[in-house]
């Protein structure tokens, strides 16, 4: 069966002098491959990749080009051209993905990137996007634990951080306080669950938290002491612009973990910096 909106591994049945006809394996479907776009040294008998749409009239066609996302899947897609009824936004083939006036949240702009969805027309099986999202995110039978690892695909920069599609089903945010390099829109990053809210919305983290994050922040601040030569100039008084710059973690998991660290007696806690303790400690101070 040929599956619209979909790679599909298909047998080079035929050709004519307009291109080739692709089968399904059980060539009970065929679809057609413009020979302009039929990539060079194609031949009969063998099997080819390809992505399977629709033109505009509904009828399926095959291309050797992969587009950044298949149907029902989600991308962040920069719109290239804007028309009366509706956008044009870039998914990696020469034919364009439309969405419809009807289906954008906000007007799309031309030269902005959005999150959206592909679906399909029913009747006449024509594919395009929508970035209409809350039918598709799931609020309630959130099946998600704290420190569970995920992936994100950030799509929105706010005041208080990054919101982001959640394993393709659920919303979450990043907040700037649990950000730790740099987030680039539309690139899907590894994150942690830091809490499910009542809300159904998802509380994302790029380090672990609780005790995990406490032991590896720890590490890291002992290993940073003794790259230092057993002192660094932060306190409970530092800022966070600088605990962040110097360690790469929060105030907050900071001031925690020297904490530990103190009643350990791993550290000496000064006025101007932590220091190592015992043997440990650095010369000269």
């Amino acid at each position: 069966m040929i599956q619209i909106g979909k790679i599909n591994q298909l047998l080079v049945a035929h050709e004519n002098k307009s291109g080739y006809y692709l089968q399904s394996e059980d060539k009970k479907d065929e679809v057609f491959m413009p020979g302009s776009i039929a990539p060079a040294g194609i031949k009969l008998g063998e099997m080819r990749e390809v992505f399977v749409y629709t033109d505009i009239k509904g009828t399926p066609l095959a291309t050797p080009e992969i587009p950044m996302v298949e149907l029902g899947g989600f991308a962040y897609l920069k719109v290239i051209e804007v028309v009366e009824f509706g956008a044009f936004l870039d998914w990696g083939i020469d034919k364009d993905l439309l969405s419809p006036g009807n289906q954008q949240q906000q007007k799309m702009k031309l030269g902005e990137s959005y999150l959206i969805r592909v679906c399909q027309e029913e009747g006449t099986r024509r594919l395009y996007a929508t970035n209409n999202l809350s039918k598709f995110i799931e609020r309630k039978n959130i099946e998600l634990t704290i420190n569970e690892k995920v992936i994100a695909l950030p799509f929105e920069k706010t005041q208080l951080g990054y919101k982001a599609l959640v394993n393709e089903k659920y919303q979450g945010l990043i907040y700037h306080s649990d950000i730790f390099s740099e987030i680039v829109l539309g690139e899907r990053i590894e994150a942690m669950v830091k809490l499910v809210r009542p809300d159904g919305l998802i509380d994302l983290t790029l380090r672990p938290t609780g005790m995990k994050n406490l032991k590896d922040s720890g590490k890291l601040i002992m290993t940073e002491l003794e790259r230092a030569g057993g002192f660094l100039p932060l306190h409970d008084k530092s800022s966070p612009e600088e605990i962040k710059r110097i360690l790469k973690i929060s105030k907050q998991s900071f001031k925690r973990a020297i904490g530990i660290l103190y009643k350990q007696r791993q550290i000496v806690i000064g006025s101007s910096g932590i220091e190592l303790a015992g043997d440990n400690k650095r010369k000269g101070v």
